[in-house]
């Protein structure tokens, strides 16, 4: 059962320049967070292919049932520059 968890699932996705990370919580009313991370590109390219993608919609209970979770969705793009080796990031509430 999913309350009695002791520690985050996460779902991973990986090619070779950008990772994608979805944690779900340990409990159905505690916030949950997409991750996505790209290298040369901007945060906001990964914010907007969570959107794109609708990852989101992993956390929605089917047609007509409740939702499953409760609390908030979190979109987290994070970029990699390999140049500089910095990094930027930007998180948004779905």
């Amino acid at each position: 059962m999913l309350e009695k968890r002791k520690t985050v699932f996460t779902y991973i996705r990986y090619n070779v320049n950008q990772i994608q990370n979805i944690f779900y919580p340990i409990r159905y009313d505690q916030d949950c967070m997409i991750l996505e991370l790209k290298v040369d590109h901007k945060p906001e390219e990964a914010i907007a292919q969570i959107k794109e993608k609708e990852y989101a919609l992993r956390f929605q209970g089917k047609t007509a049932e409740r939702k499953e979770y409760t609390g908030h969705i979190l979109a987290v793009g994070i970029s990699y520059n390999s140049k500089t080796k910095e990094h930027e990031c930007k998180i948004e509430q779905l």
